[in-house]
Parts: structure tokens; C-alpha cells; sequence
């Protein structure tokens, strides 16, 4: 007869093992599992305590002396905590951490607890990758022109310039802006208004010009709603975005060729679209504009027709290429811990702990951070966490910070801005809502001069 020690052919040192002993002999669990391999195990588990049923359907490949699973030790309940931060000492992902794990030691639910543990990491959770794409989920095509607009700001060679995009037909007006405060967007769009109407729904980013008190005060005097994307999420504007970037093009082409960038924009707009055989002006306008090109007056003559079948078509098919390889992050709820994704590209930055306070709709929410500053996220940049969270007393908002608060008041989460009333001389506002006070050296230096 051939005895073999196992034991002695594992990986481990001698003072890991004896550790391991120790916590085996202490452990009553353990030692009547001992007892049951020594002696034999019965037929059912009724017998059994509750400590030792995990056990039965390993019964044939379990050994004594320190209790193995083939070639895996198996670690008693006062080791597991230690073995966790042995196990993920490097910081590595979910899968390679079980994968190490169930290479040399075991326990019942080993698995799920080196999940769990990993989830809780803050290391780990402030270091995250990108979360993937998400389903796309387009805005409903309006059945008729004007019905609903996109705009959006963009700067071209030192000049600023704004874009109203209609949705139903794509089609775009450009305007020069003197300056981006709400007050001049406001006089530009009376002009779009009053040229198309007046919209319904109106779409534009978060910036602080399209939420301020006073575009406020414009889209309730002129009866229309506002909608605002979530922040560092240009997606969700996708129409305006586009717009800008063909304006941006035909405005760079007409700059290096030196000819009239009018003359492109009207070119373009009388450019058929592709799957619809209907350019952006008929289908706003029902008729052609006449260009340099020779033009018959019948085709000049307007004429309804209607194009929104054939765009639904193009959305289905648009649909269907892009939501290969998306899926659908599970919606969160008020009072869950998350980590928020850094915002721009600068390296180093880590993903912040919030918590959820809200939903502005089924794919952006309302968060605070430990440092009480409240932010409004797209899904897409907030990942669910198990990490400890606790807000900083009491809640009230640092002028100084980035990323003012959200009123509670509006559902879109714009961004509050003090009343004039409350900014005192030494203050001012900035393009991003933000109060700043002049230091008190400013002041000395204004008094001495």
C-alpha cells in the first residue's frame, strides 16, 4: 500500500498553512466535516447542521488534515475575509479574480462573494472603463414642419454663430451671433420664430444660455417647451450637432475656395436628400427655392407632398445598424450609489462617487456628490456601484464649483441662477451660471488706486 500527503505537494508556505490549521480547528463547522469525511457520510442531508449541507455534493472529492477540494484547499469562515484582499491584492477584473481563486482555494459561494467584494472596491470603481452603447433611442418624428427644433452654438474662425434645426425636415437656418448671451440668442430666434413660427418642443444642450432665467421667461411668453440634453452627452442633440457640423463644412470649403457661403447653403438646402427624393426646403416649404442653376417655373410652383413614411423607413434601417453590439443598462432608482464618469480628457481623473436623487428622464438623472454638488448625467456615465456613500453637511452648493445645482422645480434639470437682486456689486455672473466674488487684494488694489 502507496500513502500520498497532498498536503505536501501544494503551493504554499508552511506558516500559510499552519494559519490555515489553526482556523480549522477552531472552526466546530469544520471539524464535524472532518469527522463526517473520516467516518463516512449518510445517505441524506437531514442529519447534517447547516454548516456541513454546502458540503454534500463535493463529498467525493473532499480529503482531511486540512480539508481539500482535489487540489484546492478549502478556507474556513474566519480566513475568508483576509483571502478576498488576497485574492483581488492586484486590483484585476471580476473573471481573472475567480479564475486565481478557484485555482488553489474554495469555499461555498467563493464566487459570489469575490463579486461582491469587487463591486465594493473603491480602487477599482474610480478607475472604470467606459460603459458600452446603449440602444438608440431616437426622437419621434413630428408629422409636420416647425413642429419641433434643434439649435446649438458653435464658434468659426472667431465668430460665433447659432443653428435652428427643423426636425421634421432638416432643414437649417445659420445666424451670426454678436455675442452667446441668452439675451441675443433670444432676438435670434424671434426672428426664426417669426419668420417659420413658433415651435412646439425646442431642443438644445445644457449651457447656460439656454437656461437661464431669461430664456425661461422667452419659452413661456412664446408658449413652447424647452428640452435640454444631458450634459457632456451631445448624442441626445444629435440634429443640432449634425447641423453644425455640415454647416461648419460648407463654411471651411467656401472659405478656401473663396466664393459666397450663402450661395452654398442655398445649394444645399435644394439638394435632394438620399432615400427621400425631396430636399430640405421642399419639405419645409413645399416648393423649390430658385438657385443659379437653370430651373423650369413649373418646378418653381409649390406643391404639397409628404415625406415622413420614407424618413421612418431611414430611422428603422438607421436603427438596426447601430444597435448591433448595444444593450440597455438597467434603469437606477433614487437612494442608489453610483460612480460618475470623468468628464473631458484628462488623464488621471476617476470616477466619482454620487448618489441618485432623481430622474429627469428614462436615461438621465439627477445625482449628488459627496461634496454636495448636484449634477444632472446621462446613464451612459453613471455606473452602479456597492461602494459606501455619505454626503458632507450640511447640503448646500459652493459657488465655486463647476457644475451648479438643479432645480428641482423643472423637470429638465437646468441649472439655477441666482436672481440679480441677490448679486451684490462685488459680484458677477459668468457664462456658465456661476457666482464669483472678487478677492478681497482686488478690492484693496481698486480702493488704493
Amino acid at each position: 500500500m502507496e500513502t500520498v500527503n497532498q498536503v505536501s505537494n501544494l503551493p504554499i508556505t508552511p506558516t500559510r498553512l499552519q494559519d490555515v490549521r489553526d482556523h480549522t480547528a477552531a472552526d466546530s463547522g469544520f471539524q464535524f466535516l472532518i469527522r463526517v469525511i473520516q467516518e463516512g457520510w449518510p445517505e441524506r442531508t437531514d442529519n447534517l447542521p447547516p454548516a456541513v449541507v454546502p458540503y454534500f455534493n463535493l463529498r467525493d472529492e473532499l480529503t482531511t488534515g486540512v480539508i481539500l477540494k482535489g487540489q484546492q484547499i478549502v478556507i474556513p469562515q474566519s480566513l475568508r475575509a483576509d483571502m478576498l484582499h488576497r485574492i483581488h491584492s492586484s486590483h484585476v477584473g471580476i473573471e481573472e479574480c475567480c479564475r486565481r481563486a478557484r485555482d488553489c482555494v474554495y469555499w461555498p459561494g467563493m464566487s459570489a462573494a469575490v463579486k461582491d467584494f469587487i463591486e465594493k472596491c473603491d480602487i477599482c470603481r474610480s478607475y472604470g472603463s467606459k460603459q458600452p452603447k446603449e440602444t438608440l433611442h431616437p426622437h419621434v418624428i413630428p408629422d409636420r414642419p416647425w413642429a419641433k427644433v434643434g439649435s446649438d452654438v458653435f464658434t468659426f474662425d472667431g465668430n460665433d454663430y447659432l443653428v435652428t434645426v427643423d426636425y421634421n425636415s432638416n432643414f437649417w437656418e445659420l445666424d451670426y451671433l454678436e455675442n452667446t448671451t441668452s439675451s441675443t440668442i433670444i432676438c435670434k430666434l424671434k426672428a426664426q420664430f417669426a419668420r417659420h413660427g413658433i415651435p412646439e418642443i425646442f431642443i438644445s444642450d445644457n449651457a447656460s444660455n439656454y437656461t437661464s432665467e431669461e430664456f425661461h421667461k422667452f419659452s413661456r411668453k412664446w408658449d413652447f417647451q424647452t428640452k435640454t440634453s444631458s450634459p457632456g452627452f451631445p448624442q441626445s442633440n444629435g440634429k443640432a450637432e449634425n447641423a453644425v457640423k455640415t454647416a461648419k463644412s460648407l463654411m471651411r470649403k467656401s472659405k478656401a475656395s473663396r466664393t459666397d457661403p450663402y450661395l452654398a447653403i442655398l445649394d444645399f438646402r435644394n439638394t435632394p436628400t438620399q432615400g427621400v427624393d425631396a430636399s430640405p426646403v421642399q419639405r419645409l416649404m413645399s416648393r423649390r427655392t430658385r438657385t443659379l442653376l437653370p430651373t423650369i417655373p413649373k418646378q418653381l410652383k409649390p406643391r404639397v407632398s409628404h415625406f415622413s413614411p420614407k424618413f421612418r423607413h431611414q430611422r428603422k434601417r438607421q436603427e438596426m445598424y447601430y444597435n448591433r453590439g448595444t444593450r440597455d443598462l438597467p434603469m437606477l432608482r433614487k437612494g442608489d450609489v453610483v460612480q460618475i464618469q470623468p468628464q473631458g480628457q484628462v488623464r488621471g481623473q476617476t470616477w466619482q462617487k454620487a448618489q441618485i436623487t432623481g430622474s429627469v428622464n428614462s436615461r438621465s438623472y439627477n445625482v449628488v456628490t459627496e461634496d454636495n454638488r448636484t449634477l444632472r448625467r446621462n446613464r451612459r456615465h453613471l455606473r452602479k456601484s456597492g461602494v459606501s456613500f455619505s454626503v458632507s453637511p450640511p447640503y448646500d452648493t459652493d459657488p465655486q464649483t463647476p457644475d451648479q445645482p438643479l432645480s428641482s422645480s423643472t423637470p429638465t434639470g437646468e441649472r439655477e441662477v441666482p436672481p440679480a437682486s441677490d448679486i451684490n456689486a462685488d459680484q458677477r455672473v459668468t457664462r456658465s451660471g456661476r457666482v464669483v466674488t472678487k478677492p478681497q487684494w482686488f478690492k484693496d488694489f481698486v480702493m488704493d488706486k
